[in-house]
């Protein structure tokens, strides 16, 4: 990497201190800049790194492509008028976006900024400085490439995609069409859920979309994601009405219980706690994640929000996502949805409880608790007094090591 890459870049804003940053590490030194008022170099090299990030994330223009005066694309430019989106409009067809994959791919050849993912055919590595007027017009002059003559659409999509440049085709026209479409299912309609938009949240290429279950007798639910006994993991209480328990049970995505994230989402980007469903010392649901839900198995509420990606919603697959996500919360069609980590007891770490108790822990850890002692505590506890513990698995050891009375003889647990 050559120094004159931080050529048209102001010094101090983040490009110049991550570009430079990058050149220090290419020639086997440490980053050395400032930023924003951070004055270690490798803190600064982070900030820098993170700021560009978000700013990336925000699109600051939408410009269409007509073809023999008919719409064919709505393109989505970032804030260095690069493209970072292709929503193909529905009704076109094959070779209309062929034509228009293909002016897509010659600008981003041509008019190349500044890009963090650099793979593919589509990848240059010069970088020049953004304007307006520049990309408007590259992307209205179209220079024939015989590299693309030989492409695909789906080949010109993926070649896209490597750089991060999402590529939809449109079945509908708007995220509110989409969520119509998706709700419109026999057994979703039955028990009456209805949505509404909220304003764009953190990135403007997200939505907040809240689902309300009109049924009083239902609500939306969702469970901890648990292991089935006897697969070598029985660091659990797992009760006998867990979907895990069930043959006949399908879990259909896991969430990321700290961040919210639905993992491996693709039109859903996140699913926040249920209404109701976190302990009353929580106001913000929408800050601490699944950490305090109110019950150790499941967290339930007659609301529920989504962050709902505005362009991949409007596809095909996008639709069918929601679609799914919906049943599974409902608990329909024999769906479920899980969500790995969060689901923290009230009650004291074990460590603690077990050094004041003076309890031998026999985990295989050495002289170590698991870590779950409190939550199958708390899970104990809660399903002892709905009368579920006599069909419920609780592993051998949580008897044999007496943690119930350790957490009683500590003050711990509540009598």
């Amino acid at each position: 990497m050559k120094k004159s890459i931080l050529k048209g870049h102001e010094p101090g804003s983040a490009e110049y201190v991550l570009l430079h940053g990058m050149w220090q590490r290419s020639r086997g030194r440490n980053p050395s800049l400032p930023y924003m008022g951070v004055k270690n170099p490798q803190l600064a090299f982070e900030y820098a790194e993170d700021d560009l990030e978000w700013r990336y994330f925000c699109r600051s223009l939408e410009v269409k492509l007509y073809r023999d005066g008919a719409p064919v694309a709505r393109v989505l430019l970032d804030h260095l008028y690069q493209v970072s989106a292709v929503i193909m409009l529905p009704g076109t067809t094959g070779q209309q976006h062929l034509w228009a994959l293909r002016r897509i791919a010659s600008h981003t050849q041509r008019y190349w900024v500044s890009r963090y993912h650099t793979c593919g055919p589509l990848h240059r590595s010069r970088i020049g400085r953004s304007s307006h007027w520049l990309s408007l017009r590259t992307l209205n002059t179209y220079v024939p490439n015989p590299v693309f003559n030989c492409m695909s659409v789906g080949m010109l999509a993926e070649a896209l995609e490597q750089l991060q440049i999402e590529v939809v085709f449109a079945a509908v026209n708007s995220l509110e069409a989409a969520l119509l479409v998706a709700l419109d299912h026999p057994k979703i309609q039955e028990i009456g859920i209805t949505h509404s938009l909220s304003g764009r949240w953190s990135y403007d290429w997200l939505q907040l979309v809240t689902f309300e279950i009109g049924d009083s007798e239902r609500s939306f639910r969702l469970w901890h994601g648990l292991f089935k006994p006897g697969g070598g993991l029985d660091l659990s209480i797992v009760p006998g009405y867990h979907p895990v328990m069930s043959r006949d049970k399908i879990s259909v995505g896991l969430i990321n219980g700290h961040t919210s994230a639905l993992i491996r989402g693709m039109a859903v980007q996140a699913v926040l706690p249920p209404e109701g469903s976190l302990r009353d010392d929580e106001d913000d649901q929408s800050l601490r994640g699944w950490t305090n839900v109110n019950h150790p198995f499941y967290a339930a509420g007659s609301s529920i929000t989504v962050h709902a990606s505005r362009t991949r919603c409007l596809s095909l697959e996008g639709i069918a996502e929601i679609q799914r996500l919906v049943l599974a919360v409902c608990e329909l069609d024999d769906l479920y949805l899980s969500v790995s980590g969060g689901f923290d007891g009230p009650y004291r770490y074990p460590e603690v409880v077990a050094e004041k108790a003076g309890l031998r822990v026999n985990s295989g850890f050495g002289s170590r608790v698991r870590g779950s002692e409190g939550r199958c505590v708390w899970a104990h506890q809660v399903l002892s007094s709905e009368g579920e513990i006599e069909s419920a698995y609780v592993p051998d050891w949580f008897y044999n090591e007496r943690w119930l009375e350790a957490y009683r003889a500590t003050g711990a647990l509540r009598a």
